[in-house]
């Protein structure tokens, strides 16, 4: 087993920081621990999980100040008995460009075109939601919005919000857990979503909130969610 002693019981429900109430978690598998990690959660690096996953080592994220509480255990999946939404994570920064096509590509041209052109400008997509008329894309901490706008002009319309920040929940076996949409969703009510990102893989649901809405979306989705 792999320990990794920090200044927190384990890995939390979400940040204690910026949310009130959080909970210890008590396991969770490799993949849930390399998404948070991804998408914002500060306790473990991306790049610190991926050896012990790959020689099936076990990983406990344990407290140094307080040595006695059992912390978190990152494990297979397979061995993972509590299924289900393990935490709340998010990213403050985000721009949300929503590219819509002129009809003068093709839709298989389109998609071609606004690829190459984000390779082109090494740009690093959080969150994408594609429909055949265009797509939106979350990206963090990107700062040549203006030339790429530029050259997705020649092919689109393109519009960008900025002061965006994108809410992950993660956990195992999301696709098949029943009602789950609903119970994100349900205490969203006083909120904006602009995008939302679902089915990419089985351990996460993410969407995009106004900013300053941010404090207010993590306090509620959390206590409505654990």
């Amino acid at each position: 087993m792999i320990e990794i002693w920090t200044d927190v019981d384990g890995i939390h429900t979400t940040d204690p920081r910026k949310v009130s109430n959080t909970k210890s978690i008590t396991q969770m598998s490799f993949e849930v621990a390399e998404e948070l990690s991804f998408f914002g959660a500060k306790v473990l690096h991306p790049l610190t999980i991926q050896p012990a996953r790959s020689s099936n080592i076990p990983v406990r994220v344990l407290n140094s100040r307080n040595p006695e509480n059992p912390g978190t255990l990152i494990l297979d999946a397979g061995t993972v008995s509590e299924k289900g939404i393990k935490s709340v994570t998010c990213k403050e920064n985000i721009t949300l460009l929503n590219i819509v096509s002129d009809r003068s590509l093709s839709t298989h041209d389109f998609l071609n075109s606004v690829f190459r052109i984000f390779n082109k400008y090494r740009v690093l997509i959080d969150l994408i939601s594609i429909s055949e008329s265009g797509m939106a894309v979350a990206i963090e901490n990107f700062t040549d919005m203006e030339g790429i706008s530029e050259e997705l002009d020649h092919f689109a319309c393109v519009n960008i919000y900025t002061d965006k920040s994108q809410v992950s929940v993660v956990g195992e076996e999301l696709r098949e857990t029943k009602g789950i949409m609903k119970k994100i969703f349900s205490c969203m009510d006083n909120f904006s979503v602009d995008m939302i990102s679902a089915g990419g893989s089985d351990i996460n649901v993410s969407f995009v909130v106004s900013r300053d809405d941010l404090s207010r979306v993590m306090q509620t989705l959390h206590d409505e969610l654990f």
